[in-house]
């Protein structure tokens, strides 16, 4: 999204809601395992449940983390604006902080049996500042990613100025395999939950 004197990248909906299915996903999972249950006896199959247990928690943490740490970008003639909706916080930079701006490569795949699939394929945007810590940016975080791109690796230039990125207002890297990975994930974790709700009714 641009206006006249900013950009505006907000929170891509394909991380928010892949960030939702992989909590409820893990913390299915983690339920079913406990109610399911070892005899009080068999000390290696408890060990095993719990070890599982404690992997499909630390996986919805990671998911939780990632989902609370969701950008929304603004850019202006003067500022780069970060704001972290869900945390309530907001980081105010000035361009003159900006020391160097790089593009790079960002990549999801899905390894199988020596196998790769390819489910995302875009790239991330590194801002390194004089004072602070450097910042990245992927095209899977935020919307309207190439215009916030191609305007941040100008903010080195002297008399920096938004300028507009033609042809990216629908811009996506999103691959339609990311989409079906994601829409299999959302059946399957519902699925989970109805398989719960129907256990313990």
């Amino acid at each position: 999204m641009q206006y006249d004197n900013k950009i505006i990248a907000n929170p891509s909906l394909f991380q928010v809601a892949l960030g939702i299915i992989g909590i409820l996903f893990s913390t299915s999972i983690a339920f079913l395992i406990h109610t399911n249950g070892v005899s009080d006896n068999d000390d290696t199959n408890r060990m095993a449940s719990k070890i599982i247990i404690s992997i499909f928690c630390c996986f919805a943490l990671l998911c939780l983390y990632l989902l609370l740490v969701t950008k929304k970008i603004i850019l202006t003639n003067d500022q780069l604006i970060i704001k972290y909706p869900l945390l309530f916080t907001t980081k105010k930079i000035d361009i003159e902080e900006i020391k160097k701006v790089r593009i790079e490569k960002y990549d999801i795949k899905h390894s199988q049996n020596f196998s790769e699939t390819e489910i995302y394929k875009g790239t991330k945007i590194i801002v390194e500042f004089f004072e602070l810590k450097k910042i990245v940016i992927t095209s899977l975080e935020v919307s309207n990613y190439k215009n916030l791109a191609h305007n941040l690796k100008n903010t080195t230039n002297s008399y920096f100025k938004i300028r507009a990125c033609e042809g990216n207002k629908n811009y996506n890297e999103t691959k339609f395999t990311a989409y079906l990975w994601l829409i299999f994930s959302i059946l399957l974790t519902f699925g989970l939950i109805l398989a719960l709700i129907d256990k313990n009714t």
